[in-house]
């Protein structure tokens, strides 16, 4: 599985408010906040205590879901990539007039 496929998976599980476990080179190039949206586990040691410690604690794979799911919301959307494309088109048209 190539880098990009691992991104969709980890966009895919914080649509759905999913606590997500990744490596560093597995989120890689997202809007990710260690902690806060994601847990970032660089060892194998790190990524198995880290899925165990979630599973022990329902309110904090909430808590990360939830703001797994407001990224996607807020940098993922539809609607918040058109807005990126519609600056970039008003700055092309800008530089042209």
């Amino acid at each position: 599985m190539c880098s990009s496929d691992l991104k969709n998976k980890i966009l895919q599980a914080w649509s759905m408010e999913k606590a997500v476990v990744a490596t560093p080179v597995s989120c890689g190039g997202l809007h990710i906040d260690p902690g806060r949206n994601i847990v970032v586990a660089e060892s194998p040691r790190q990524f198995a205590d880290a899925v165990v410690e979630l599973l022990a604690d329902p309110a904090r794979r909430a808590a990360l879901g939830a703001a797994g799911r407001a990224t996607v919301q807020e940098h993922y959307s539809w609607s918040s990539r058109a807005d990126v494309m519609e600056g970039i088109l008003q700055e092309l048209v800008g530089e042209r007039r």
